[in-house]
């Protein structure tokens, strides 16, 4: 049951699970575990009250075990694992909705406030995306996209660009600051980050 949807708004939740996790020696980051439970279930315990046009999983490796998770599961388009522009070209081409947020699987603990923020910052701005910035930096991959940029994002990407910062800068993209959330609630790349969050986490119950 949802909780937080925003009114004025139709969105699909969008999970970022095709990585290949390099700097974790290889590991589908949606199934680490900390306190006993994995990535991909924390994501989904707090992206789903914030959206009322279900979730779709984008992952490469494991698809059979995101699928058991109970959402739509796609891969990427491209082959070799061409990096997260490519994951969100599957989610924007899978979602039926308006509006996509997108989530990295590894952002262990969303804020509550997520889709309302976003939803918030587009509106007043007038622009067609928004995205995460922390005091240590943006979280580009944990965005809200209108769907009327996938046309863009598809040019993108036949031209050779992967860095989505970059295409979200180009789009005009409106930064959403979460200077007082950690890093590590968003992103875990090395085992130095994942050993933090699993400091943060110690105390959270479910």
């Amino acid at each position: 049951m949802r909780t937080n949807a925003v009114p004025g708004f139709t969105l699909t939740g969008g999970v970022l699970a095709g990585g290949l996790g390099s700097r974790l020696g290889g590991v589908d980051k949606g199934w680490l575990e900390i306190g006993g439970r994995a990535l991909i279930e924390r994501v989904l315990e707090r992206l789903q009250p914030q959206v009322d046009g279900g979730i779709v999983i984008n992952a490469n490796r494991r698809a059979a075990d995101y699928a058991r998770c109970g959402w739509p599961v796609v891969a990427d388009a491209m082959a070799d694992f061409p990096g997260p522009l490519a994951g969100i070209d599957a989610l924007l081409a899978a979602a039926r909705t308006e509006w996509v947020l997108c989530v990295p699987v590894d952002a262990a603990r969303l804020p509550a406030d997520l889709a309302q923020r976003l939803c918030a910052a587009v509106r007043q701005n007038g622009s067609r995306a928004a995205f995460v910035s922390t005091a240590e930096g943006p979280i580009p991959v944990c965005c809200l996209l209108s769907r009327t940029v996938h046309d863009d994002l598809l040019a993108q990407l036949a031209a050779g660009e992967r860095r989505v910062q970059q295409w979200l800068a180009g789009i005009g993209a409106v930064a959403v600051p979460y200077d007082d959330w950690p890093r590590e609630y968003w992103s875990v790349n090395t085992p130095e980050e994942l050993q933090a969050l699993a400091a943060r986490l110690a105390g959270e119950t479910r």
